[in-house]
């Protein structure tokens, strides 16, 4: 099938190959009504909540327990579609997940999942996540830096708690100079 973001995506008749390349089975696939590869389109959102946290603003938290495995929420976000007159507005279409806060100690993932041909950045529970937990994951930021000194200047210190040294958000990418 060629999707409306102009990649050619193969959507297989066997449910285990779909899911193993992240893309949600459709209605021709051999799983029919009792597919189990259609969680993001047929279970919706776990029950969650915005609340203010220490020292992050706020964030969202679990109001139910959740299982490793389990998908939580979609991200709404900002985007433009090379190619297409298609444009995702996350501050019109935006939802809770933009609450979810960076932590080293992470308890989600966000994956990029393939439904009918479109993109889908989806939550999931990286391990078993108890109600009244805030939900976290992290940013994966790449800041450009020309040495460890320039990025150190730049970059984003974390606050997340952890005993570690010093450490930062986003992760660095050397920029190459051009001889």
């Amino acid at each position: 099938m060629k999707s409306r973001w102009k990649l050619n995506i193969d959507i297989a008749k066997e449910c285990v190959l779909n899911k193993d390349a992240w893309i949600e089975c459709d209605e021709n696939c051999d799983g029919r009504e009792e597919c189990e590869n259609r969680n993001i389109q047929k279970s919706g959102y776990k029950k969650v909540t915005v609340k203010t946290t220490n020292g992050k603003g706020n964030g969202l938290f679990a109001d139910e327990d959740i299982k490793a495995g389990e998908y939580i929420i979609e991200r709404k976000y900002s985007m433009k579609y090379t190619g297409m007159n298609l444009w995702i507005d996350a501050i019109q279409d935006g939802n809770r997940s933009r609450f979810i806060n960076h932590l080293c100690n992470l308890n989600c993932v966000v994956q990029q999942w393939c439904i009918n041909g479109m993109p889908h950045m989806c939550f999931f529970a990286l391990k078993d996540i108890s109600s009244g937990t805030e939900l976290t994951f992290k940013y994966n930021w790449t800041l450009d830096a020309k040495d460890d000194a320039d990025f150190k200047s730049k970059a984003t210190v974390c606050n997340c708690g952890s005993k570690k040294e010093k450490h930062y958000m986003e992760n660095m990418a050397l920029i190459r100079r051009k001889k």
